[in-house]
């Protein structure tokens, strides 16, 4: 497991990035920017051409945190991670899309893992 302080680290970066990118009518106005409670009727909060977010030391250092690399070893020998990170936002009630990450990554490989990390607790 990732350590929490460090998620939560990354998440208050995160988000207080994108309220000072997005600062009208992403988050709720009465709540605090590190809650991502998103304001009403926010929509498409988009993180993916983010990069100067995805690339801050304490974002990028949770995304490549050795406990990742060890759960990616436990499937793979060979493990290296992206310069680029693929960030997503999203409301309550949206979704990313269907898709599948090895389109855009490993060149079709069928030998590639990519590891989903949130930010913050999440209801399974």
């Amino acid at each position: 497991a990732l350590p929490r302080e460090e998620c939560e680290e990354a998440r208050n970066s995160a988000l207080g990035q994108l309220a000072s990118i997005r600062p009208e009518g992403v988050f709720a106005a009465d709540q605090p920017v590190g809650e991502g409670i998103a304001a009403p009727g926010a929509k498409e909060l988009g993180l993916l051409g983010e990069q100067q977010i995805a690339q801050s030391s304490a974002v990028r250092s949770l995304l490549e945190a050795p406990q990742l690399f060890d759960i990616a070893r436990t499937l793979t020998q060979d493990v290296i991670t992206t310069g680029y990170k693929w960030l997503r936002a999203v409301v309550r009630g949206e979704f990313t899309g269907l898709h599948t990450d090895r389109v855009f990554l490993g060149g079709g490989s069928h030998r590639l893992v990519t590891l989903w990390v949130a930010l913050g607790d999440i209801t399974v």
